[in-house]
């Protein structure tokens, strides 16, 4: 599977995402939150960079980990094959970030 990276720009409030593979919800990730204009959720499952951060207009970061919610398994990462990546709760851009990789035989 596939780590990504997921920006949400405000406003959103509580932003939660699902990946669907074959039709069915595998993976979901939100947050308890509100994110104001001009704010962003870093949602990062990438090696050495797995965070949850709120980034205000200045570029200042702070942790918000703790309002993750946790009855969802978190930190989703894309596995082989078709997906579809579905995001409720936002009203601003979203990006999306992953890394692709091959095996070689």
């Amino acid at each position: 599977s596939s780590p990504c990276e997921i920006t949400i720009h405000g406003p959103a409030t509580n932003p939660r995402w699902e990946l669907l593979v074959d039709s069915q919800v595998k993976f979901t990730d939100g947050f308890n939150l509100t994110i104001a204009k001009d704010y962003k959720l870093i949602v990062s499952s990438l090696p050495n960079e797995q965070k949850a951060v709120l980034v205000d207009p200045s570029g200042n970061e702070v942790n918000v980990y703790q309002q993750q919610n946790l009855a969802m398994t978190n930190f989703i990462r894309i596995p082989s094959g078709l997906s579809i990546f579905m995001v409720y709760g936002v009203e601003g851009l979203i990006e999306f970030r992953y890394r692709e990789e091959r095996d070689v035989v």
